[in-house]
């Protein structure tokens, strides 16, 4: 289901949908967000340049400006304010109750903000936290286009998918949806239902109407393929020979074996209450190797490593017995799997021959004891063995195609509402 999940996402950014142009002519939907907010069209980007530099040199002269700045600044003068649609010049106008601020009308139904806003949220920290003001902008913009598209989709093509469901398919729809929504909370709100809930409550969505929202796109995913997959060809093998000989990468295993960690760093025995002085630390070094050397002594003396890790580490995997799980080889150029103060303990796991433990290993203010558990070799998937995967990858990206067609087609004979005011809403 994770990985069906994926897949809408990655269908939704190709999907077209039908709009006007300012002049009234059909266009898709990604002709239409180009045309307002991506960089590879610069003729509404060159003409704010040129309207500044008007008005700047207007008001060099003592003239009022009599251009506003189409980009303003937020209260965060670090980063520019959501870019909005430019208004139609001319064309038809939308029918005067298909234009809501809270929603967008398809048909008959309405997409609110909230809708097209929920799922993505708990991104924009982190999005606004990594990347640049421009491109964190950029990157919204194309988030809401892609739920956007998805909305209308789900709106256009419900009422078929659910005439499939059946009173023996209901059990499994709840069970894929229990799925999604477990899958979501462990990875968004730390597994605690009661925060997701607040989450929920606070951007005025309940959880019902989240999952009703799921099972829409599970039922839409699922009416969609047993439409148009049996379209889809069998790739030729030459076809398949192709594309393993491209993406080689895809099909190389590296070496990667299971680590099992003790760390007792000299913080534990530190008061950083008050100034640390060299004596102290000095001390404290002093109690971290022999707490160190008393977790190798009674793993000597055959007590189980899961049960020393938990009386003496003070590591991140504490609690379960110091499994770290499974760690990587290191890459060409990487001088250890891993960084930080874990660099010289993953370097020792690779040293070590199978099943076997490190004496104490002092790194970078802190002392170490490795387990290897598990080793897996890195390997190669021969053409033959790779054949059914590249297969699916192959159908898969035909199958995207046509549906996209397909949704188009859907979109075509739809009556959607004023995209620029509903754009204009998400983005505010």
């Amino acid at each position: 289901m994770k990985r069906l999940a994926r897949l809408m996402l990655a269908i939704v950014l190709a999907a077209p949908c039908a709009c006007m142009d300012s002049a009234g002519n059909r266009m898709t939907m990604q002709e239409w967000w180009e045309s307002r907010f991506s960089q590879k069209k610069t003729d509404s980007l060159a003409e704010a340049r040129n309207a500044r530099r008007d008005e700047k040199a207007s008001a060099e002269k003592g003239a009022a400006p009599d251009v506003a700045d189409p980009v303003p600044l937020a209260s965060d003068s670090r980063r520019p304010a959501a870019p909005l649609p430019e208004p139609h010049s001319a064309g038809p106008e939308a029918p005067p109750d298909a234009i809501r601020s809270e929603g967008l009308i398809v048909d008959d139904e309405t997409i609110r903000v909230e809708d097209i806003m929920e799922p993505i949220l708990s991104r924009l920290p982190a999005m606004a936290a990594d990347l640049p003001p421009d491109v964190y902008w950029r990157k919204v913009g194309e988030l809401a286009r892609q739920h956007i598209i998805e909305a209308v989709a789900q709106h256009l093509i419900w009422r078929r998918a659910h005439q499939q469901m059946t009173d023996e398919l209901k059990p499994q729809l709840e069970k894929a949806v229990d799925k999604m929504e477990k899958e979501r909370i462990n990875r968004e709100f730390g597994g605690r239902e009661t925060v997701y809930e607040k989450y929920l409550a606070k951007h005025g969505r309940t959880r019902d109407q989240v999952r009703e929202r799921l099972r829409r796109s599970v039922l839409i995913d699922s009416y969609l393929r047993d439409r148009l997959l049996p379209m889809v060809p069998q790739p030729r093998k030459q076809e398949l020979m192709d594309y393993y000989q491209a993406h080689a990468d895809e099909f190389s295993q590296p070496a990667r074996r299971e680590m099992y960690l003790i760390e007792v760093p000299i913080t534990a025995f530190l008061d950083l209450r008050k100034p640390v002085t060299h004596e102290d630390e000095q001390a404290a070094t002093a109690n971290a190797r022999k707490a160190a050397q008393d977790a190798a002594e009674a793993l000597k003396a055959g007590e189980l490593f899961a049960g020393v890790a938990r009386k003496y580490s003070y590591g991140l995997h504490k609690e379960d017995g110091g499994c770290w799980g499974f760690i990587t080889a290191a890459a060409p150029g990487q001088t250890a799997p891993l960084q930080g103060r874990w660099e010289v303990p993953s370097r020792k796991l690779f040293e070590l021959g199978p099943g076997d433990t490190s004496e104490v290993i002092e790194g970078v203010k802190c002392f170490f004891i490795v387990r290897v558990g598990r080793i897996e070799t890195g390997k190669m998937q021969t053409f033959q063995e790779a054949q059914p995967d590249i297969s699916n990858n192959l159908r898969q990206q035909r199958f995207m195609k046509l549906r996209a067609d397909f949704l188009q087609k859907e979109l075509d004979k739809s009556t959607i509402g004023s995209l620029d005011d509903f754009v204009r809403a998400v983005l505010k």
